[in-house]
């Protein structure tokens, strides 16, 4: 008797427990950490430092725009991940100036799926800030 890791029912593949273990174990150190929220970051009363928007159109099919604005001259990344935690682009990784900017991400070659945009950002005091947020590609 021979027991498969997967079995194909038609509708796609499904694993065992045991293949979803291998998977998993796998899986579990290169997974990043997303942490979501909609909250903004503020610093001494009103004034804000930085702002990741939603990206629009969401849902989007091929493409969508993502802005965010920062107060202050600051080097700025930002990263699409998949669910896995996997990095499937960088949109940027470079200094940017002060003020309201935007990227648009190009999902071709993407899979349907909700992925998520984190942006990193630090300013020239030496202050660190981040944000993720979800956006749901639809082919």
């Amino acid at each position: 008797m021979c027991i498969r890791d997967s079995y194909n029912s038609g509708d796609g593949i499904h694993l065992n427990n045991a293949a979803h273990r291998v998977l998993f174990e796998r899986m579990r150190d290169a997974v990043v950490p997303i942490v979501l929220s909609n909250d903004e970051v503020q610093i001494s009363g009103n004034q804000i430092d930085f702002r990741l928007n939603n990206n629009y159109p969401n849902p989007f099919n091929p493409s969508t725009n993502i802005s965010f604005y920062i107060n202050s001259k600051s080097f700025v990344k930002l990263d699409i991940f998949n669910l896995l935690g996997q990095k499937v682009a960088n949109l940027i990784d470079a200094e940017k100036n002060a003020g309201q900017h935007s990227v648009t991400f190009s999902a071709q070659g993407l899979s349907s799926g909700v992925y998520i945009y984190r942006i990193f950002v630090s300013d020239s005091d030496g202050k660190n800030y981040s944000d993720s947020k979800k956006m749901l590609l639809m082919k």
